[in-house]
């Protein structure tokens, strides 16, 4: 995805799907889509909110040589102030002829169970209704490490 492409969105239309395994839950008010985009000497970020649309239960797979996991799959879109910002993002991009952007996709866990150690989770975007969703993160395992109370 280019820049002028990233413009000619509908913020309503752009949908993340985050999905990780049953008894994992996402700390929906904390997701959030961050952009940032750079132009010749300037540059311009928002932190765009998530809000949840619906959660479903399906199996993903694990991979070539895993099982496949079940798992709850979260639908998220703009909120109305992450709608306002990426319009105001893509304003920024038509009038100063931004050439590169990056974004980050925060999605932090409000419960993990207590045995967990690592978690496979994926992310897809869906930049409009009429596009299939395009994956971001695709079957990625992240690690837990355990703190310890020092006290």
């Amino acid at each position: 995805m280019s820049p002028r492409s990233l413009a000619q969105l509908d913020p309503a239309q752009l949908l993340v799907r985050v999905s990780v395994p049953v008894g994992f839950e996402l700390n929906v008010a904390a997701t959030r889509l961050d952009l940032q985009l750079k132009a010749s000497g300037t540059s311009k970020a928002a932190a765009m909110g998530l809000t949840e649309v619906a959660v479903s239960h399906a199996v993903r797979s694990g991979g070539l040589f895993n099982r496949d996991v079940p798992v709850s799959t979260y639908l998220l879109r703009l909120t109305p102030e992450g709608s306002r910002q990426l319009q105001e993002l893509q304003r920024f991009i038509l009038a100063n002829d931004a050439k590169q952007f990056e974004f980050v996709l925060h999605v932090p866990f409000a419960t993990v169970p207590a045995s967990a150690r690592e978690a496979i989770f994926w992310a897809d975007l869906k930049r409009s209704q009429s596009e299939p969703f395009k994956p971001l993160v695709d079957g990625t395992t992240i690690k837990f490490t355990i703190e310890q109370d020092g006290g």
